[in-house]
């Protein structure tokens, strides 16, 4: 199958509840992603903070940090994407985070790597997503206690997917949940 370029970037999100400091007091949140397709490992994404969130909120994303994929894709493209509550982590927790999720994208490479060797059509997606979520509940276990993990979302696109997403020219596409 040729490739294709694809992009998936941040535009905006809406808060509909609070992430959840005990005391109350306004929530603090950056996302972070690991993206790959069958072609390409993208780097590691994370978000600038946005301070004072509250339940109701709607934030745009910084044009300059928006982009979480961009590059080839033919058959498949993973991500998993998560909010968290930032407390008061220091470096080596960042370091310690950063290291896990581009483990993760390493991870989503090989997977598809092996599920493209097997080439069994019913089992490419599932096992995909069976594998990213082992992979993210040992990250979260890995870094829990300091900034807290408020949402995680495993995406799988298989090519018809991304065709079907793909906006027609001059035209943007936003998915809602």
């Amino acid at each position: 199958m040729p490739a294709y370029r694809a992009g998936l970037q941040l535009e905006k999100f809406y808060v509909r509840r609070a992430v959840g400091d005990q005391w109350g007091g306004k929530d603090e949140i950056y996302w972070t992603a690991a993206a790959s397709s069958d072609k390409h490992k993208a780097p590691v994404y994370m978000s600038q903070e946005f301070g004072a969130v509250k339940e109701g909120d709607t934030r745009t994303f910084s044009a300059d940090n928006k982009v979480v994929f961009d590059g080839p894709a033919a058959e498949r493209l993973g991500l998993v994407v998560a909010a968290w509550e930032a407390d008061q982590s220091n470096a080596p927790w960042y370091d310690a985070l950063f290291r896990a999720l581009q483990q993760m994208v390493d991870a989503l490479w090989l997977i598809d790597l092996g599920l493209g060797i097997i080439q069994h059509p019913s089992t490419d997606l599932w096992s995909l997503a069976f594998e990213i979520t082992k992979i993210f509940i040992f990250l979260k276990e890995q870094v829990r206690n300091h900034d807290d993990l408020s949402c995680a979302r495993t995406i799988i696109l298989d090519r018809r997917a991304l065709v079907t997403l793909s906006p027609a020219p001059g035209r943007r596409l936003g998915v809602r949940r």
